[in-house]
């Protein structure tokens, strides 16, 4: 019984991670490959500058942070930190921005979701205390 318990938390953290590569990758290569459509979604002013595609780079990148902690746990379990405080840090960024007045509703609601996912990883990485040697 604990191992079937067991082999369900394993397939849950991995589809976290798996879920939060993916969610990453959609973003930043929409922002990329697709600015119009992604300025029409987020209500986003203006053709996209330097920075723009300087943070949808990164997104794509921490996606593939994710994926490898999806694939090695263990080993890529640094990321996870990195990761939440990633998410926090934009999230409070595009916050303060938002009530500030000068970033979308709709980009403030897509934020969330970074929320919900450093959350998450926090969580992971309470249930997953680092082993000292």
């Amino acid at each position: 019984m604990k191992a079937d318990n067991m082999q369900g938390r394993d397939l849950y953290e991995r589809s976290l991670f798996v879920t939060a590569a993916c969610f990453n990758w959609a973003v930043g290569l929409l922002i990329l490959g697709g600015y119009p459509v992604a300025a029409h979604l987020l209500e986003l002013a203006g053709p996209p500058t330097v920075w723009v595609h300087l943070v949808a780079a990164t997104v794509v990148l921490f996606g593939v942070a994710y994926w490898l902690v999806a694939k090695q746990p263990q080993r890529y379990r640094p990321f996870v930190g990195l990761g939440a405080a990633g998410k926090l840090t934009f999230a409070a960024i595009i916050y303060y921005h938002w009530f500030s007045g000068d970033a979308p509703t709709r980009l403030a609601m897509l934020v969330n979701v970074d929320v919900i996912f450093a959350l998450l990883f926090l969580r992971y990485l309470l249930s997953h205390r680092a082993r000292m040697p």
